[in-house]
């Protein structure tokens, strides 16, 4: 699984311009800061009686990281996700790990890309 998908950056160049790609990834990452952020409030006090606010942090992560092509982010959360709307409690903390390490890897990766076009 990709962190980021090149061909997803291509076509978000192709509907914009390369000159707003920084732009846009600049509040991708912005908002992946914020959103990372509220996760982990939810994550730590996680508990079963509180599937829908961590439900809610995973869909918004799923969200912006498939529009911006980071698969392995948009994957994780995905799942997350899945198992709290089935109510599957036992993976719940297997996930929430596996969301934290593909916020991290997707917040190194996608400053690194911006950073080389600038």
């Amino acid at each position: 699984m990709k962190i980021l998908s090149q061909a997803v950056i291509d076509q978000l160049i192709q509907d914009t311009s390369l000159e707003l790609l920084p732009v846009m990834l600049n509040s991708f990452i912005e908002e992946l800061d914020r959103r990372s952020i509220a996760f982990e409030e939810v994550a730590q006090s996680w508990s079963p009686e509180l599937l829908t606010p961590l439900r809610d942090a995973a869909h918004a992560l799923k969200s912006c990281s498939g529009t911006f092509g980071a698969e392995l982010l948009h994957e994780h959360s995905k799942q997350l996700e899945d198992a709290l709307r089935a109510e599957l409690t036992a993976p719940i903390p297997g996930y929430i790990s596996e969301v934290r390490e593909a916020i991290q890897l997707t917040q190194e990766k996608y400053r690194a890309y911006r950073d080389q076009l600038n």
